[in-house]
């Protein structure tokens, strides 16, 4: 019983819309006899006609309109592969090779080697397992970088660093693009892990064994 008010308030809703949508299409049904030789009934019928075209007409219109950008990158989200790993035993195969060092190198490796499949035009028609090597060279030379800071420093590797770096150990420096990629997403996996990474540089902690590495 308690849904008859709502029942009997949707009828006259829907009655007056009715109403309306009557009204306005027998006036305009009118306009149109006064225009063009058709009858007052066949002028409605003509008006209703053209309003259910042009209300098809602006939905076909709103489906084609793109998805929002939240929309948007949700599916773009849903629809891109799931970025592959090197596997740990490339950096660490014993379980006593699960040093702070170590954690460090995998996680700057990792970071690195995502990019790369990320952005794949950066290092041509690599192999995956030349792509992981050079992940881990890269790595390696943060690490290196890193391990001369202080726990107060900026956490941070820049391309002119890792030039000056490879420079140092008498091998000529990787491209200008791959080494730009490799010191920003460095920098940035480095920032996400700060107080981790701040922590094994103030006790240096780096040939201590880590409880951080993935099972």
């Amino acid at each position: 019983m308690r849904f008859l008010p709502l029942l009997a308030l949707l009828v006259v809703i829907g009655l007056v819309l009715l109403s309306l949508a009557l009204g306005i299409s027998l006036g305009l049904g009118w306009v149109l006899s006064r225009i063009v030789p058709v009858s007052l009934a066949e002028g409605a019928g003509l008006v209703l006609l053209a309003a259910l075209f042009l209300l098809l007409l602006f939905r076909g219109i709103l489906t084609s309109i793109p998805l929002t950008t939240e929309e948007s990158s949700a599916e773009v989200a849903e629809e891109e592969p799931e970025l592959r790993a090197i596997p740990l035993t490339r950096i660490a195969p014993t379980p006593e090779d699960r040093t702070w060092e170590n954690w460090v190198r995998y996680r700057l490796a990792q970071s690195i080697y995502e990019a790369f499949q990320v952005e794949p035009r950066t290092i041509g028609h690599m192999r995956d397992a030349e792509q992981q090597e050079l992940a881990i060279r890269l790595a390696d030379a943060g690490v290196a970088l890193l391990k001369r800071r202080n726990a107060q420093g900026r956490l941070n590797i820049t391309r002119s660093q890792l030039e000056r770096y490879f420079r140092e150990i008498g091998q000529q420096p990787y491209d200008a693009a791959i080494l730009s990629l490799a010191s920003g997403v460095m920098t940035a996996e480095m920032r996400l892990h700060e107080e981790t990474i701040r922590h094994i540089l103030r006790e240096r902690l780096w040939m201590h064994l880590a409880d951080g590495f993935p099972s």
